[in-house]
């Protein structure tokens, strides 16, 4: 009886060997499959606070700027009036530029 025990344990070795060696093959990929997986996430989310932090750092200097023409305006009319009568100044220049611009490039296009 032990001699017929004797070749089965030698393939459960041979087994737990092969098996051993698969799971080291797979794994590794596995594992770099997981961590890529993280890591992208993580630059997914970073990218999201990101933006966040970028859309609150222009309201930041945009304010900064503006306060200036708003306290000069605050002087002789209520806070709220000045504030908007500085947005649509800055607006309508904004707007004026960009009209500028968009039309000077239709006439390059069509010249070309």
């Amino acid at each position: 009886m032990s001699s017929n025990t004797r070749p089965r344990m030698t393939r459960d070795v041979d087994s737990v060997e092969v098996i051993a060696k698969w799971i080291r093959r797979i794994g590794l990929p596995l594992a770099i499959l997981a961590w890529t997986g993280v890591a992208l996430l993580i630059l997914w989310l970073a990218g999201h606070v990101l933006q966040s932090l970028l859309l609150l750092t222009v309201a930041a200097l945009l304010a900064y700027a503006l306060a200036p023409g708003v306290k000069l305006l605050e002087r002789i009319m209520p806070r709220f009036l000045a504030i908007l009568i500085v947005y649509l100044l800055i607006l309508g220049a904004l707007s004026a530029l960009l009209y500028l611009i968009v039309s000077t490039a239709i006439a390059q296009f069509v010249a070309l």
